[in-house]
């Protein structure tokens, strides 16, 4: 089955055959010339902020990776092998294995306050979807402190 493309490219081509187009070389113009080196020029700008950019972003990583290591250097914590369900309520409440009681406390209240449904009561769905993580969120902070 032939497209549409290769009919309007049959098409083309029979018309260049029989001579019905002709190609016509225009001259370039002073304008012309001068809008190709404006273009040019805006070209080289554009080149030299695209690397500007990719600098200022490369920076930008290496300070992340360098205050990212830091943080890991500083708390130091033991990897040991912890239940799956455990490491799932940790991360339901964003701690870490190294976390005391008061900071398993305190993202408990955060995540508590955050999902809390009264603050959706607005919407039912998200409502819905709220109790339904609080719930979880309760039950991953009683886990927590029953193995601590």
């Amino acid at each position: 089955m032939e497209t549409m493309y290769d009919k309007l490219g049959d098409l083309l081509s029979q018309t260049l055959a029989e001579g019905k187009v002709k190609f016509v070389k225009v001259e370039k113009t002073q304008a012309a010339e001068n809008s190709d080196s404006d273009i040019a020029d805006e070209r080289k700008k554009l080149d030299d902020d695209l690397k500007r950019a990719e600098q200022n972003a490369r920076k930008r990583r290496s300070a992340f990776r360098k205050s990212a290591q830091k943080k890991n250097h500083s708390s130091a914590t033991v990897i040991k092998s912890v239940d799956p369900e455990i490491q799932r309520a940790m991360r339901l409440l964003d701690i870490s294995e190294g976390a005391s009681r008061d900071e398993i406390t305190r993202a408990y209240k955060k995540k508590l306050m955050y999902f809390h449904p009264d603050r959706y009561a607005s919407n039912p769905v998200l409502e819905k979807v709220a109790t339904k993580k609080t719930e979880q969120i309760i039950e991953a902070y009683k886990l927590i402190l029953g193995r601590i």
